[in-house]
């Protein structure tokens, strides 16, 4: 996660990290991966759901942190699995991390240029501010 956010947290509150966009969609993604590939890889791979969830859980995290460990040969895994495994190799790092890939606060920056984009294009003349950009200095 970005040292900034985990200084706030330190010094001022913990629900500091849960105001934040790119800390939620950090903790999101990953979790969301580990329940979509412990479904896909369930019955196909491994016979119990623990079985499943351990393995998934450990794969995503592995490869999303760039670590380099593995338990399991994902080469056998069915493709949805592995499709989101890849996601994870592009994508499961914050900036600031020595994690490989494109950092997950550029995706959220994105997604908010893409909506920002859209809004626009349906009303031109609005002025649309992002949403931190009214707030003002919180410290």
């Amino acid at each position: 996660m970005h040292f900034g956010i985990l200084f706030a947290a330190l010094t001022r509150t913990i629900t500091a990290l849960w105001r934040s966009s790119i800390v939620r969609y950090y903790l999101a993604a990953p979790t969301t991966g580990v329940i979509a590939v412990t479904f896909a890889v369930h019955e196909s791979q491994f016979d119990s759901w623990a079985d499943s969830l351990c393995y998934a859980a450990f794969q995503v995290i592995s490869i999303g942190t760039s670590t380099g460990f593995a338990t399991a040969d994902t080469s056998i895994w069915p493709p949805f699995a592995q499709l989101r495994m890849i996601f994870f190799t592009l994508q499961c790092a914050c900036a600031g991390s020595t994690s490989g890939g494109i950092k997950a606060d550029r995706l959220v920056f994105f997604w908010k240029a893409i909506v920002k984009g859209v809004k626009k294009t349906r009303h031109p003349a609005a002025v649309i501010r992002g949403k931190d950009s009214h707030r003002g200095n919180r410290g």
